[in-house]
């Protein structure tokens, strides 16, 4: 990931292709009415993320959502982050629960095995196979969703798929989640899935409830944040809310352990941009820019 990320515009709004034509990811700054007629399965799919959506299937007048509405006005009318809408959304939208195919992931590299896996109890994790249900077809997002919802805290869930699906696995670290992949064989991946946190409890700890503690300090202009050591969610949560928190003048140095490969997204839809700076062995910095 080196050089300079630039996010692309977000002026006006991003063109979401018309019923029959091949899908493209959506962004923030769509329209949600134009997303449906594009793919009327969205529906199904926000409803499996949040009740609220339910008024999505009213089929009264006047129309239960303005057709002007883009997708981050309807993630902040729900109280949904909206990184968790739009992975609802482009969950089906490349192939069925994440972008990509069963090709995809086939030059990903062996992930490193995290801490938290030894301690797993495996017997008793939930298991979701979706390999059958894309074979017939069938949309598996809903059936992850429930199975997710029913995990305990510190409980497990292993999920079974053709491809590694990322987009889905950055959907569950929002629920509270850390993840694991295991690829398996040429179109077998075992996603292990662990409840680390409290859904929508960024920066706490691995189930000991205290806050992370991800290190800040400010030289000149820049304010520095030291995330290393701390497991998934942890990094991505505190560097996101030093982002959202306007503690900054606008530039923050991250000192991270691994290169933080969901956190490019949610800089491009916040408008930011980054450069990987020179860093000692085993660690990543970068050096993150407010656009404008």
């Amino acid at each position: 990931m080196g050089g300079a990320h630039t996010p692309e515009a977000t002026s006006s709004p991003h063109q979401v292709a018309s019923p029959g034509t091949p899908l493209t990811a959506v962004r923030a700054d769509d329209r949600l009415a134009a997303v449906i007629a594009a793919d009327p399965a969205v529906v199904d799919r926000l409803v499996a993320l949040d009740r609220w959506f339910e008024m999505l299937k009213s089929t009264g007048t006047p129309q239960p959502i303005d057709e002007l509405a883009t997708v981050a006005m309807a993630a902040a009318a729900a109280g949904v982050p909206v990184a968790a809408v739009l992975a609802a959304i482009n969950a089906g939208r490349a192939s069925p629960c994440c972008a990509g195919g069963a090709d995809a992931g086939q030059g990903e590299t062996a992930e490193e095995e995290p801490s938290w896996f030894a301690d797993l109890d495996a017997d008793a994790a939930a298991r979701v196979d979706v390999r059958p249900l894309l074979a017939s077809h069938q949309e598996p997002f809903a059936t992850i969703l429930r199975a997710a919802n029913a995990v305990p805290l510190q409980g497990a869930l292993v999920i079974e798929a053709p491809f590694n699906p990322r987009p889905l696995r950055r959907l569950l670290a929002g629920r509270g989640f850390v993840t694991f992949g295991q690829r398996i064989g040429a179109s077998h991946w075992r996603i292990w899935c662990r409840r680390a946190l409290a859904e929508n409890a960024p920066g706490e700890g691995q189930g000991d409830g205290k806050r992370a503690p991800a290190r800040t300090w400010r030289i000149d202009d820049a304010v520095h944040i030291d995330v290393r050591g701390l497991e998934a969610p942890a990094p991505l949560t505190a560097i996101l809310s030093l982002i959202d928190g306007g503690d900054h003048q606008g530039r923050i140095v991250v000192h991270h352990h691994r290169d933080p490969l969901y956190l490019y997204a949610e800089l491009d839809e916040r408008g930011w941009q980054y450069t990987r700076l020179p860093s000692p062995a085993g660690e990543v910095c970068l050096d993150l820019r407010r656009s404008g």
